[in-house]
């Protein structure tokens, strides 16, 4: 990927390119999507879907995330990204504007315990505040 520009605005705008990312045991800062996994479980029996803000603070830890992104004009488009840990799978694709930081991925998730249901879910909204939106099966 390649942009121009002295700040990162003007190389948001000019981002061009595409990337395979790849990454190995390690971890995702701020976000605790076991916790987030959890918490639906908790939910009440009329709460079949689940609109928040996301939590932050807290940290997953990957066993592997590998993802392809395409980038046009700050348009980061992301396909077939796979995030897996011990206690889930989850599949998403997107995307995110670099210049306004906006983001919006759709995406499924699946527990890694044997009475668990995927559940789809959508991320929209900013870096700074992002979204979570869960839609699980009835009950």
């Amino acid at each position: 990927m390649q942009g121009e520009g002295i700040s990162f605005h003007d190389i948001s705008q000019t981002m061009r390119g595409d990337a395979s990312l790849l990454l190995e045991a390690g971890t995702w800062d701020g976000v605790d999507v076991s916790g987030l996994i959890e918490q639906l479980r908790d939910r009440g029996p009329d709460e079949n879907a689940l609109d928040t803000s996301l939590q932050t603070g807290g940290q997953t830890r990957l066993a592997r995330m590998q993802a392809s992104l395409m980038a046009d004009r700050g348009m980061v488009r992301l396909e077939d990204v796979k995030l897996e840990t011990a206690d889930f799978e989850a599949v998403l694709a997107g995307r995110s504007y670099l210049p306004d930081q906006s983001l919006a991925l759709d995406g499924s998730v699946l527990p890694r315990d044997e009475e668990s249901e995927p559940m789809a879910f959508a991320v929209q909204g900013t870096w700074a505040q992002p979204r979570l939106v869960v839609d699980t099966p009835d009950r």
